[in-house]
């Protein structure tokens, strides 16, 4: 099966919701978001993470989520790229304690939305 054809956009939408969005990792594969200088392409990191009692690989994994997810909407041309891709915003969303939090899980789901709603319209074809 195609994963990147817009017939099949409602695998991706059970793998998102089934997967709690590590079907991001797949989408990136599909769409060469992964950088061979990044972070997480070193598995020494992840080796290190894991041996000190698996919190920080899981904390990892979710940074790692997050980055993926921006970066395909970024490739996807969902609009707001200034703000999604930028850092500062969530470090400043993860310092303020409520606001910060709840403005960070709304972009979170944006991103996860306007992927999905990309995915449906069929521009993955176009991108990978």
């Amino acid at each position: 099966m195609e994963l990147t054809k817009k017939e099949n956009w409602w695998v991706w939408l059970l793998l998102t919701f089934f997967t709690g969005n590590l079907s991001s990792i797949l989408l990136g594969k599909y769409l060469d978001c992964f950088d061979k200088k990044q972070w997480y392409y070193n598995y020494k990191y992840w080796l290190l993470g894991t041996i000190l009692f698996i919190f920080p690989a899981l904390i990892m994994l979710i940074v790692l989520t997050f980055q993926m997810t921006a970066k395909i909407a970024s490739k996807l041309d969902v609009k707001g790229r200034e703000i999604y891709l930028s850092p500062y915003t969530y470090i400043i969303c993860l310092i303020i304690p409520i606001l910060g939090w709840s403005i960070l899980i709304s972009i979170y789901i944006y991103l996860i939305i306007f992927n999905l709603i990309n995915v449906y319209l069929g521009k993955i074809e176009n991108n990978s």
